[in-house]
């Protein structure tokens, strides 16, 4: 049982490259944050961190507004946070200003790039590739570039600097994208020897922010895509720092969230004022020497308020109470399952009689929570 989301426009403008995230029986998440199921480049920050949960349920799927920001609009219908909605095949999805579609069973378009944790794969399909780094901002479409004579380097795009470099005859890969920076760039230092890929190539001096796709070809060959965002960097005036006391969790159990503030040279930001935000909210206060703790209980379904799936996240967002220069907040997640033991069962019907069988199993956590467990993601 797999559900498939792609989005295809942003701000009412088509992507070039789909993002597409596909969610199975353990369900997943959505949002701005990279660690997310499917991950949302959202510069303006339109999309919280973790803005929705995808939640399995019998032989569907449930999509949840956790983020506390903003609403989010499933085939019509809005959704503020703590409400849900079944997704069915073909439903829209708006978060943002993304529009997602969504596709029961798998991808329906065999050409749509998968990205998981907001990391693209290379692909033939969608933009060609250069050997160059290109500005594309959000609320523009994607157009694709003219085809350059090969023996013609590549002019630069958007202010980038220009990174195409012949190739050397021996060895097609050699100095790909290496050779000296542009005018005006300062030289990098020397790699360490100990890393092949330190100084892969100069760094671009003036680049705006947006987001931009770095896209490596050698000659007609695919080598690399990938995106990147380039974003004015304030640095904020201490951090928060979010750590669960367990990783997963069976429903009606609690977990400890421990909390610190702290100045970036580690001397701690007693007695400041955190709103806090997800499955749990209100505000605390730091002690005298940065911290805090919260707990969290999960709920357990009943009958008028049934739970679906077998596992859901639990989460925790905190940002100061008062307004800060830079970009301050700190979250963590936990898995909570739902039932101690999982049971798989069978019928089958036989004239007038009817057979039931079934395995079930007890749910061990202990592997989940000493870091040995893998494949969770």
């Amino acid at each position: 049982m797999t559900i498939t989301l792609h989005a295809v426009s942003l701000n009412e403008q088509p992507l070039s490259q789909p993002i597409t995230a596909v969610f199975d029986s353990q369900g997943g998440t959505i949002g701005r944050a990279d660690h997310n199921t499917m991950a949302l480049p959202d510069p303006e920050r339109h999309i919280s961190r973790l803005q929705a949960e995808i939640i399995p349920m019998g032989a569907g799927f449930l999509i949840k507004n956790v983020g506390a920001a903003n609403p989010i609009v499933v085939a019509g219908r809005t959704l503020v946070q703590g409400e849900t909605s079944p997704l069915n095949h073909r439903d829209q999805v708006r978060i943002g200003g993304y529009l997602l579609k969504v596709a029961l069973g798998g991808p329906d378009d065999p050409r749509a790039v998968e990205v998981t944790r907001g990391r693209a794969a290379a692909t033939g399909g969608g933009l060609p590739l250069d050997s160059r780094a290109e500005r594309q901002s959000p609320r523009e479409p994607i157009s694709t570039p003219a085809a350059a004579p090969r023996s013609a380097a590549p002019p630069s795009i958007g202010g980038m600097p220009d990174f195409g470099i012949p190739l050397s005859s021996s060895n097609p890969f050699a100095d790909l994208m290496g050779g000296a920076a542009p005018p005006g760039v300062p030289a990098a230092p020397a790699p360490a020897a100990t890393d092949p890929f330190a100084d892969l190539m100069p760094a671009p001096a003036g680049v705006a922010p947006g987001s931009y796709q770095l896209r490596v070809m050698v000659g007609d060959l695919v080598v690399l895509s990938q995106w990147f965002e380039v974003q004015d960097f304030v640095k904020p005036a201490y951090k928060i720092d979010v750590a669960p006391s367990r990783q997963a969790i069976l429903a009606g159990e609690s977990v400890d969230f421990d909390i610190s503030a702290a100045f970036f040279e580690g001397s701690p930001v007693p007695g400041v004022g955190l709103r806090y935000n997800g499955d749990v909210e209100g505000e605390l206060t730091t002690d005298t020497a940065g911290r805090a703790t919260l707990t969290y209980t999960s709920t357990v379904g009943s009958a008028e308020s049934p739970i679906f799936g077998d596992v859901r996240w639990a989460s925790v967002m905190l940002a100061p109470v008062l307004a800060e220069e830079g970009d301050i907040g700190g979250n963590a997640t936990v898995r909570v399952f739902n039932a101690a033991v999982s049971l798989e069962a069978q019928a089958r019907v036989e004239g007038a009689t009817g057979t039931v069988t079934g395995t079930l199993r007890a749910v061990d956590l202990a592997r989940i929570n000493d870091g040995t467990a893998k494949h969770l993601d």
